[in-house]
């Protein structure tokens, strides 16, 4: 008979909480989580019915930066975690 996981119980919350915490902790994860929000302005940019000022225009061109810069982070951290697991395999 396999065990069978009773939603809310006492180990169930633990792990739930643990997973948040580990994933919250990570700082891929914000940088994800900023990259999308700045993602989803991008398209509600370009999704107004009317012209786009040249307002709009430089927030949306310091956005596209903001997010090279953060895909540019997400790409350091990669390599330093597959560096470093390349190494404890070694």
């Amino acid at each position: 008979m396999t065990p069978q996981f009773v939603e809310n119980t006492a180990i169930t919350v633990w792990v739930k909480l643990r997973l948040e915490v580990v994933v919250m902790s990570d700082p891929a994860f914000a940088i994800k989580h900023q990259v999308e929000h700045l993602v989803e302005i991008q398209i509600d940019t370009l999704r107004k019915q009317s012209f786009l000022t040249s307002e709009d225009l430089g927030e949306y061109h310091s956005r596209s930066e903001k997010i090279a810069a953060l895909y540019r982070q997400l790409d350091a951290i990669s390599r330093e975690r597959f560096h470093y697991v390349h190494q404890k395999a070694s």
